[in-house]
């Protein structure tokens, strides 16, 4: 099969799997040559494990001194005849592959984080593979929607500016054109919205499930990454 780079504005929209494994055994063998991790966590939950920050913090604690065992949650789009998948579903395959082989569990679940069968598929695997207990929760999940309680709809997210406008230039991947754009403020409605998709009420959510299930190891931590970034990007991002 020939897989042709598919891109559309800024973002991907195919995988090649070969390039997928040369990614993920690039950052092991970063994470291998540098400082190892001391008295880090054995027992780890990966809420958005598949690329991005939660895929190098669970490389990170795999192969660089922690040696620990992970439950990595994603939602993923495998092969089809639509195409070849995307490169979170074989970055999950691929690691799970090389931290098995030198004697971690991996265990992949791939669905829904918001779903109520995603929670209990995790305190399952918990129960299975965990003695019961989690030592580390990282939640990292990059999602534009969340869906409201009891089918209600969607909560979207709006990456805008709060007050006043804000111009700059971006990057086109599709064409590697330089443009400037201009970014118009969030409306009330759109700020209210974007809070509920990433303002930490589902990362609560989930550490309460957990605490009610028992799942959590009397010296357990918790913390999600967020996206600061440079200065130029902070009135949309900060």
């Amino acid at each position: 099969m020939i897989i042709k780079p598919e891109i559309q504005g800024v973002v991907a929209r195919s995988a090649h799997p070969i390039g997928c494994e040369a990614s993920v055994q690039k950052q092991i063998d970063y994470v291998k040559s540098a400082k190892p991790i001391k008295n880090g966590p054995k027992r780890v939950l990966i809420l958005g494990s598949s690329s991005g920050f939660g895929l190098a913090a669970r490389i990170a604690l795999t192969f660089g001194g922690s040696q620990a065992d992970t439950i990595g949650v994603s939602f993923e789009r495998g092969p089809s005849e639509k195409g070849v998948g995307s490169a979170g579903w074989y970055n999950n395959i691929f690691f799970k592959q090389k931290a098995e082989r030198e004697g971690s569990k991996a265990i992949n679940i791939v669905g829904d984080a918001f779903s109520d069968k995603v929670r209990e598929q995790v305190i399952e695997a918990i129960e299975t593979h965990f003695d019961g207990e989690v030592d580390l929760i990282i939640y990292s999940l990059a999602t534009g929607v969340r869906p409201k309680p009891y089918g209600d709809g969607m909560w979207r997210s709006s990456i805008k500016t709060i007050g006043e406008s804000a111009t700059g230039a971006t990057i086109v991947l599709e064409n590697d054109s330089w443009q400037q754009t201009t970014v118009e403020p969030a409306s009330k409605e759109e700020i209210e919205s974007t809070i509920k998709v990433m303002g930490g009420e589902d990362w609560e959510s989930w550490i309460d499930t957990l605490i009610n299930s028992d799942s959590i190891a009397p010296s357990c931590k918790t913390i999600a990454f967020s996206y600061i970034g440079p200065e130029c990007t902070h009135p949309i991002y900060h």
